[in-house]
């Protein structure tokens, strides 16, 4: 009798060009490892190479971009700092992989790890095979809209070259981003320092040269020297060291794809205001919810006593009144934004939590990244309009007594 229980042999089959590539990433993250252990780290010389080259004044003018965000200028570390940093600080490598792609999107995932201490940092990004044109002529038109100035431009289907720039700025943002969160942050906020230093000096010993240095790169973008006047609303000959800084960050973002010169010239001076921004006003205003009724937005609330408004010694005026304050005006106030016993929305929660961040902050530079995770959670939804803006005012004037 035959046996039908008797083992059978298991083929495998695979494809060859799979198991190439796997064995070529294989090698070369073990390559990677095996560097990183003959040759660690050394924080000081690192730190030392960083700084040195912010002394050099042809990669000072490179070091920060300065971007227009919702009335706001925002500055931060560029794309080509980065670059430097993660390579002065060594064993850090980089990554980039398609994970899905369409005939309208291609998805890639950018991944940044520290061979020395495993810290591992990603993000997914998405590119949309489209661009924006004011000429049609020879293109698929997709759709159109009405920009800033009133202008028609049209979506179209982007070209090979043009989806393989969009591709590559998007990637070296996601890249700076990612790999600046495994530098030191103090060590970042002193390069940056020393780079306005050294441009700080050198325009203040030839203004004359740095201008003209300034006017040229912003030639070779097509920017004329009429347009930064109409920018600066005066004329270049009484242009400022710090403006012409201010200018050379500007330069810096629209070379990187951060921005466009458009952007500039439509940017709104922020609205003044006679008094600051305090968090417990901060709170009032961002929790207030949609579905408040009008009887109760009528209702002024109660007026408060001097000692609501005493505050502790060694905070700044911006904090929140102490406990026993707060007692006080529970009991004489009412609630005219939720009701009683309600919990505060999320929205209403991280914007409270942006504000107590804000208050907190020791540094311009600190101020400045939680600036950029606001406005990330405004794109995400995760808050209003009125919240970004609040949040902000109470963030310049946090800046001002840090003066």
């Amino acid at each position: 009798m035959m046996d039908t229980n008797k083992n059978l042999p298991v083929v495998f089959s695979s494809d060859p060009a799979a198991i190439a590539a796997a064995e070529s990433a294989k090698a070369r993250i073990q390559s990677a490892y095996i560097m990183s252990i003959q040759r660690p780290r050394n924080e000081d010389n690192s730190r030392h190479e960083i700084l040195e080259a912010c002394k050099r004044p042809e990669f000072a003018e490179r070091v920060e971009y300065n971007k227009p965000v919702s009335g706001h200028k925002i500055k931060g570390p560029s794309i080509r700092f980065a670059e430097l940093a993660l390579r002065c600080w060594r064993n850090i490598m980089t990554n980039t992989e398609t994970i899905f792609e369409d005939d309208k999107i291609r998805r890639v995932r950018v991944t940044v790890l520290d061979l020395e201490t495993n810290a591992s940092f990603s993000k997914e990004i998405q590119i949309g095979k489209t661009v924006e044109r004011k000429n049609k002529t020879s293109r698929e038109v997709l759709a159109e809209r009405i920009n800033s100035t009133g202008e028609i431009v049209y979506i179209v289907t982007a070209t090979e070259d043009e989806l393989q720039n969009k591709e590559a700025a998007l990637i070296s943002k996601a890249i700076r981003n990612e790999g600046l969160r495994i530098i030191p942050s103090d060590i970042i906020d002193e390069a940056i320092e020393t780079a306005r230093q050294t441009l700080s000096n050198r325009y203040s010993e030839d203004p004359k040269a740095g201008k003209k240095k300034v006017l040229d790169s912003f030639s070779t973008i097509f920017i004329k020297p009429s347009e930064i006047e109409r920018y600066l609303k005066h004329s270049l000959d009484t242009v400022s060291p710090a403006e012409l800084q201010d200018l050379r960050g500007i330069f810096s973002a629209i070379r990187d794809g951060e921005a466009t010169w458009q952007d500039y010239i439509n940017t709104k001076e922020p609205e003044e205001q006679s008094g600051p921004v305090k968090l417990d006003q901060l709170i009032n205003t961002t929790s207030k919810s949609p579905d408040i009724t009008d009887e109760k937005r009528d209702n002024p609330p109660a007026q408060k006593t001097p000692r609501d408004n005493q505050r502790r010694p060694h905070k700044r005026n911006t904090l929140p009144p102490d406990k026993d304050n707060q007692k006080t005006e529970s009991r004489e106030q009412p609630d005219t934004d939720q009701e009683e016993g309600s919990v505060p929305s999320p929205r209403v929660q991280l914007a409270i939590k942006y504000a107590e961040r804000l208050d907190a902050s020791k540094t311009r530079d600190e101020i400045q990244i939680i600036f950029n995770e606001i406005e990330k959670d405004l794109q995400g939804g995760r808050l209003e309009e009125t919240d970004c803006k609040d949040l902000k005012r109470m963030g310049e004037n946090v800046k001002k007594e840090l003066k």
